[in-house]
């Protein structure tokens, strides 16, 4: 089997700006903002209560 060489910085960077066409830019940043709007409330809710962070990660629905 072939071994992959070590990639300099430069070279991730390069794959990763190859990869990300102007279509999947927009894709991407779509998601994001979609995202965001979706879990707005959830995400709001969280900040107003001192508790809220804790508890929205650790409950479980039907249990005290």
């Amino acid at each position: 089997m072939e071994q992959e060489k070590i990639k300099s910085p430069e070279q991730v960077l390069q794959m990763i700006k190859s990869f990300f066409t102007k279509d999947r830019k927009f894709i991407f940043i779509l998601t994001v903002i979609l995202g965001l709007l979706t879990h707005f409330l959830l995400l709001s809710n969280l900040i107003w209560s001192p508790d809220g962070l804790l508890n929205g990660i650790h409950y479980t629905a039907g249990r005290l």
